[in-house]
């Protein structure tokens, strides 16, 4: 185990672990809080920190498995489907996504739990697949779902991580997502399930939001940070700009 993970996980959870027994019997944060989407962004790594509170500590012979998703703003697109009609070959809509997530990665703390909620009839929504399942009537048929999955794959927006949740004592745990630089502003949402004897015992959810900025991030915190010298140097700007334009004007009419 890194040192400097594990003093960071035990920096982060005397900061929110009082908290947590107010909260929740399991806590989660994610960080950064804000996603700052400029120019010449390339994706952004989002780390989630959590910790299990004793209340809800299983048997120790019995170690309990650790799931956690990041989901992206949602969106409603079209399906269609390409068909010929008089010769000619046209886009013809077949069924709409209701709440397809933008961004949708699951990480586990043990590889075979991915297979295991493939297999389970769990009431929490885990997988994508039951998310969808429940957003949409008529139901989304498998090879559909497949085929999503597939082009989310395929530009970085679906990701399935077994065994990418780092636990320590069975208490602390982490996560780390990449975000690809396509991914759509808006919220996030963060949910974290402790899975025992093939139950959810408990849950936790948080958020974060990605937001578009017209600078890229290193020059916003600069301007943000130094607001009243970058007030001072665009009036300086300004003057000097009036200035010029009056000497040529007085040079070209007299």
């Amino acid at each position: 185990m890194d040192d400097t993970f594990t003093m960071r996980l035990i920096l982060l959870l005397t900061l929110f672990l009082p908290a947590a027994a107010q909260a929740g019997l399991i806590v989660t944060r994610a960080e950064p809080s804000v996603i700052r989407m400029g120019l010449g962004f390339d994706g952004a790594t989002v780390t989630v920190i959590g910790a299990v509170t004793q209340e809800v500590q299983p048997d120790s012979s019995i170690s309990p498995e650790i799931v956690v998703v990041l989901t992206g703003p949602p969106h409603s697109p079209v399906l269609a489907k390409m068909e010929r009609t008089w010769g000619i070959w046209a886009a013809s809509p077949q069924q709409r996504i209701n709440f397809l997530p933008s961004y949708y990665a699951i990480a586990t703390s043990r590889s075979p739990t991915l297979e295991f909620l493939r297999h389970s009839r769990l009431p929490a929504r885990i997988r994508l697949q039951d998310k969808l399942a429940y957003a949409n009537r008529p139901r989304i048929s498998e090879d559909r779902i497949s085929a999503l999955t597939s082009l989310m794959q395929s530009k970085g927006t679906y990701a399935e991580l077994p065994g990418a949740v780092t636990v320590l004592d069975d208490t602390l745990f982490m996560a780390q997502f990449a975000l690809p630089a396509g991914i759509s502003p808006g919220p996030l949402q963060v949910e974290s399930f402790l899975i025992s004897g093939g139950k959810v015992i408990a849950a936790d959810n948080t958020a974060l939001v990605a937001v578009t900025a017209a600078l890229p991030g290193r020059i916003l915190n600069f301007l943000l940070e130094n607001a009243v010298l970058y007030a001072t140097a665009l009036i300086a700007a300004t003057i000097l700009i009036t200035w010029a334009i009056s000497a040529v004007l007085t040079r070209l009419f007299p």
